[in-house]
């Protein structure tokens, strides 16, 4: 930098560059800062086929997931859509698992969910309807939206490479809770 007035130092130009810099800066790290308070819905890599058809299971898959949400309101989970090898999964019905000693439940309305500030759980995200039974490549697209966050789209993207029949052979999922995925499936 050259100085043809004698001159060293900061000049008022030089201050109003630099704060103008900083002030998309301060707003990227707030809006950076809100996105990581916002409710996770993670797969967490297992998976099970429903038979269908000759057992009391609907046709379709159970996929383990884990639920969290950091924040400090209630949120809204829309599940958008659900593929596999960009084939509609069908509809998906949320259970909540149970700790060991617990009961499950279903939660919500197919495809759509309540999580409240601060909770978190392990769940099944339970699909009926598939028309396919195949290994592939799973996407799962869903919206959060919530009082105290803004709304946000996220989509997941997995290789389910092993996925078992759930009557046998599952290990995503312990007794306890298979027994639990089926009463709810079937209604018994």
């Amino acid at each position: 930098m050259t100085y043809t007035d004698g001159s060293y130092g900061l000049s008022r130009r030089t201050v109003v560059k630099a704060a103008a810099w900083s002030l998309p800066v301060v707003a990227i790290g707030s809006k950076a800062q809100a996105q990581s308070l916002s409710p996770v819905l993670t797969l967490t890599g297992g998976a099970c086929k429903t038979p269908g058809y000759s057992q009391p299971w609907p046709k379709g898959y159970a996929f383990a997931a884990a639920v969290t949400n950091p924040s400090a309101c209630e949120v809204k989970i829309f599940l958008e859509s659900f593929t596999l090898n960009n084939v509609p999964l069908g509809t998906v019905t949320i259970v909540k698992l149970p700790p060991p000693d617990g009961q499950c439940t279903k939660i919500g309305t197919p495809g759509v969910f309540d999580v409240a500030a601060g909770d978190q759980f392990t769940a099944a995200l339970v699909t009926s309807g598939s028309g396919s039974s195949a290994n592939g490549t799973l996407r799962l697209k869903y919206r959060v939206s919530g009082s105290c966050l803004p709304t946000q789209e996220i989509t997941l993207t997995e290789v389910v490479d092993d996925s078992p029949p759930i009557q046998g052979g599952c290990r995503a999922f312990s007794d306890a809770q298979q027994a639990c995925i089926a009463s709810i499936s079937t209604g018994t």
